[in-house]
C-alpha cells in the first residue's frame, strides 16, 4: 500500500474509533435510563450535553494531542469527528 493508502486507512481507523466511542456514550446513556427509570435521565437535557458531547469532545481533543506527532493521519479522524459533532451542535442551536 502506497503512502496516501496508509494515511487514508489512519483518518479511517481515527474515525471509526471516535464514532464508537460516540455510540457507546450514547448507548450507557440510553441502558441507564432504562435500567434506573426513577432518575428520569431521558427528559434531563444536561445528561444528553454531558454524556454525548462534552466528554467525548474531551477525550478528542486529549487523544489528538496524544496522537498528533506519531499517528497524525489518526489524530486527523479523531478531529475530524470532533469537528463534525461540534458543527452538528452549531446547526441544531442555531435552527432553536
Amino acid at each position: 500500500m502506497n503512502s496516501a493508502g496508509k494515511k487514508l486507512v489512519g483518518v479511517g481507523m481515527g474515525a471509526l474509533s471516535a464514532l464508537a466511542l460516540v455510540g457507546c456514550a450514547f448507548a450507557v446513556l440510553r441502558i441507564t435510563d432504562l435500567l434506573f427509570p426513577q432518575l428520569g435521565l431521558a427528559h434531563a437535557e444536561w445528561t444528553h450535553w454531558l454524556a454525548v458531547l462534552i466528554i467525548p469532545e474531551v477525550i478528542f481533543i486529549v487523544a489528538a494531542v496524544a496522537l498528533w506527532r506519531k499517528k497524525g493521519p489518526v489524530a486527523a479522524g479523531i478531529l475530524t469527528i470532533g469537528l463534525m459533532m461540534g458543527l452538528h451542535v452549531a446547526v441544531h442551536l442555531a435552527m432553536r
